[in-house]
């Protein structure tokens, strides 16, 4: 059982007193989850729903699986603080310079899975060493933006947020603030949050190229319990609305931000809490580490993770059309914008007919359109894939829309490699996929497509399972290991028939 001390909650309700947007509230109570440790840190959570989080001062990160257990995960994290998942799986981590390995350098690495090997990513800035690298976010083009809290002897350990690139490359873009500590990015990538343990203010800074801001900001200010000195934050995280959460140590509360810098409530805390992040099945939990144990609690708004759509797409191919957001050059000889909608003809004289690329980034992700057949033998087929290649290894699942039914194949690289189907039968391995490239087709299913009536395909993906549905009549959900692991989503669309085919109103946005 969870025991709430006095200080805690009286110390939290007075602050939530003093706070305008007192009205909000969580969905849920503040469960504590673990317990036990001496100052926990960077929580984040990988696909399969694990909380990882590190123990400052023992030199730890722990796992929490989804049914409760803690395992230990690094016994040796030469203090590891902030943590983050790419969404290639592998694990950032700030070393903030180990007391149990005198002289380890304080840096950015990242840990592969498997075999729990790091890379250094950045140790030194212009010749200087990172005196206590703090936390991170990483970006949509490879590189990581981190805090260093100083202080320090050199140069670089004077508190700074620094961006290293994919190369390597490792530049200071903040100088001029104390202490700094959390950082985030929105989730359009347009704007770096910055959270200083030094000051009672939220700051935004214009993201106006990889590792290159605009000025800073007051985005919203900390709001005090009455009677107590100023204090700024710790960590902060962010949800699919651009709400942020910031974490109050001093206040042992979560400050709720709109992205206009409004407070829309706080969430009580029984300790100082230093970190949060979002997981749990639907990502609404707010996991919150807050020095002896990590508690969760449940939010109304889902959270947003890494690799989520950065900004919903809406194509209805009117007036404002945005052919830039398309792989494909359009207009082509086979495929033109006409009467507010894309029309696309499969006599395209070559070996393929013609195809619609649109990039769709994100896991949890739902993909709509609507679509009709123009004339006699008229289809429509279109790919989703498992990586951001254009080979035929890559294909996830395809879904062929005929008149008279609907047609679903799902490559072998998607499926489990104990998969029966994926055991050598005297065929070719797959250099891409590692795995005897064997299509699972699943047998097809009658619907009513008659006519020219338009039609709309949903596409829903959710961890490892795909709900596809056709005119909400028609329904089917599949489940695969690999759909899980997913890095992008690439909606490939052919066509074929008499006079071809029309697609319209094309939404991707976060699956709710």
């Amino acid at each position: 059982m969870m025991h709430l001390g006095s200080l805690s909650v009286g110390l939290a309700l007075a602050w939530a007193l003093t706070c305008p947007g007192a009205d909000w509230q969580p969905s849920g109570p503040v469960k504590r989850l673990a317990t036990g440790f001496e100052f926990t840190e960077g929580p984040t959570v990988d696909d399969a729903g694990n909380l990882f989080f590190s123990d400052i001062r023992t030199e730890k990160v722990h796992r929490l699986t989804p049914d409760g257990r803690v395992t230990e995960f690094l016994a040796d994290s030469l203090r590891t603080n902030g943590l983050f998942f790419r969404t290639d799986g592998r694990l950032l981590a700030c070393q903030s310079g180990s007391q149990k390995t005198p002289g380890a350098p304080s840096q950015v690495v990242v840990y592969d899975m498997k075999t729990l090997n790091f890379e250094v990513l950045a140790a030194e800035w212009e010749g200087g060493k990172f005196a206590r690298v703090n936390d991170l976010v990483p970006d949509a083009h490879g590189g990581v933006y981190f805090s260093d809290i100083g202080p320090g002897k050199d140069r670089a350990s004077e508190s700074g947020v620094f961006y290293v690139d994919a190369a390597g490359r490792v530049t200071r873009v903040i100088s001029d603030v104390a202490r700094c500590n959390g950082v985030l990015l929105s989730p359009d990538g347009k704007t770096l949050y910055l959270l200083p343990s030094g000051q009672p203010d939220l700051l935004a800074y214009a993201v106006l190229s990889p590792g290159k801001l605009g000025e800073g900001r007051v985005l919203g200010e900390l709001f005090q319990a009455a009677g107590q000195e100023p204090a700024g934050g710790d960590g902060l995280t962010v949800d699919v609305e651009g709400n942020l959460y910031l974490t109050r140590p001093a206040a042992q509360c979560i400050q709720v931000m709109t992205a206009a810098g409004e407070t829309l409530g706080v969430v009580p805390l029984p300790e100082g809490p230093a970190n949060c992040c979002f997981g749990g099945p639907e990502n609404r939990t707010l996991y919150v580490t807050a020095r002896t144990s990590v508690y969760a609690v449940e939010m109304p708004v889902r959270g947003f993770r890494m690799g989520d759509p950065a900004v919903v797409i809406e194509e209805d191919f009117g007036g404002e059309f945005d052919a830039g957001r398309f792989s494909t050059k359009i207009p082509n000889a086979n495929t033109k914008v006409r009467e507010g909608a894309l029309w696309t003809h499969g006599s395209s004289g070559g070996k393929y007919p013609p195809m619609v690329y649109l990039p769709v980034s994100g896991r949890d992700v739902e993909i709509s359109f609507r679509y009709r057949h123009l004339g006699a033998g008229g289809w429509i087929w279109f790919f989703v894939d498992g990586d951001d290649g254009f080979g035929s290894q890559d294909h996830m699942l395809r879904v062929k829309l005929l008149r008279d039914g609907v047609q679903l194949q799902v490559d072998a690289h998607s499926l489990d490699p104990a998969h029966p189907m994926r055991q050598n039968q005297g065929r070719p391995v797959d250099a891409r996929s590692g795995a005897v490239r064997l299509n699972e087709f699943l047998p097809k299913e009658s619907v009513d497509l008659s006519g020219n009536d338009w039609h709309e395909v949903r596409l829903k993906f959710r961890g490892a399972k795909v709900q596809l549905s056709l005119d909400a009549v028609w329904t089917t959900e599949l489940e695969r290991p690999n759909f899980n692991a997913a890095k992008r989503r690439l909606l490939w669309m052919q066509n074929g028939g008499e006079k071809g085919v029309e697609i319209d109103d094309i939404t991707v946005r976060p699956a709710e």
